[in-house]
């Protein structure tokens, strides 16, 4: 009973997550450009490529939540994780299909997703074996 409560909070807590892959990592080691430039791919991608506007969540310092997860490997590129409300994470996810529509390389190879709990990413590597 208490691992299902604890499921439950965990999937409200990242209701409002979306994590993208494939997003081209900027090279500079300046933590500030790296920043800069992911916002700025974060904005060209909702204005231009999904046609929507949302609001991200800042942290303490008042920063767009905006992070690379894992660690840094050479030649490959890092997932981000986008914080923002449920709402605008359901229209990014709804508005993602537009991506293959793309022009840009850059964007077209982009894969938007939900942010999911260890349980879930479980379940779906399942049904995606068993499918295979």
């Amino acid at each position: 009973m208490e691992e299902a409560m604890k499921e439950i909070e965990e999937r409200e807590r990242k209701k409002g997550n979306i994590i993208i892959h494939n997003a081209k990592e900027c090279s500079s080691d300046d933590p500030l450009a790296k920043k800069n430039n992911d916002i700025e791919m974060i904005k060209e991608l909702c204005e231009k490529h999904l046609k929507i506007d949302i609001n991200i969540k800042k942290d303490q310092n008042q920063q767009p939540l905006i992070i690379r997860l894992g660690k840094k490997v050479e030649g490959k590129d890092r997932s981000l994780k986008i914080v923002t409300n449920p709402d605008d994470a359901q229209k990014m996810l709804l508005s993602a299909k537009l991506l293959a529509q793309s022009d840009d390389p850059k964007f077209k190879r982009m894969i938007i997703k939900p942010d999911l709990t260890q349980k879930q990413r479980n379940e779906e590597l399942k049904l995606v074996n068993e499918k295979n």
